[in-house]
């Protein structure tokens, strides 16, 4: 925890420093990607990680300028999460909705927030690829943490690569039994977006 603080105050300084040379308009922007995601199955008195499964993202974004380094970012965007385990794959269709702030200087940004994600599917998959619904099992709402880095480039930083983390804040299961026992989302998530 000490590292990723020192990480972080390391990148708010670089990008306090920089020349600000970013757009002090609203732009709005595309964006694709992909997630690397698992799921922590939490047991009553341990838990484990599933193996990674790569899923799609595709969506919008806003940025609102606040001061001449801070701009509001709410995005909206179609993820695909989930995880494999014990040859199974589950695999999770969202809606999300991060709300982020971004701190950044001419070219790097950092930014953090809450996300709220609105399941649209979820289905696993076993061995003899016979396919489950799992959908009512599952809250209708994903509360996750992110944080992430992004980088700017071409004419008045139209394009922008991003890599950010997204932690859970909330058991996934809407009725976990026994109790203390549940699914929780965690991923990385790299991509490419262009602003207009």
């Amino acid at each position: 925890m000490r590292k990723v603080s020192m990480l972080i105050l390391i990148v708010f300084a670089l990008c306090s420093t920089a020349n600000a040379q970013y757009s002090s308009k609203k732009r709005t922007g595309f964006k694709v990607g992909l997630n690397y995601s698992a799921l922590r199955i939490k047991g009553v008195t341990s838990s484990s990680y599933s193996n990674f499964k790569i899923g799609a993202v595709v969506g919008l974004f806003r940025e609102i300028p606040l001061s001449e380094r801070v701009v509001f970012q709410p995005e909206l965007y179609y993820s695909r999460l989930g995880g494999k385990s014990n040859d199974i794959t589950t695999n999770l269709s969202y809606f999300s909705i991060p709300a982020l702030f971004k701190f950044h200087g001419k070219k790097l940004g950092f930014y953090v927030g809450p996300q709220a994600s609105l399941l649209l599917s979820a289905k696993q998959i076993d061995a003899a690829d016979t396919k489950s619904d799992i959908k009512s099992t599952l809250k209708s709402v994903d509360l996750s943490g992110i944080t992430g880095f992004d980088y700017s480039f071409g004419k008045e930083g139209a394009y922008v690569v991003g890599l950010r983390y997204q932690y859970a804040l909330n058991n996934i299961v809407k009725n976990p039994n026994p109790a203390g026992t549940g699914l929780l989302n965690y991923s990385v998530q790299a991509s490419f977006g262009f602003r207009f």
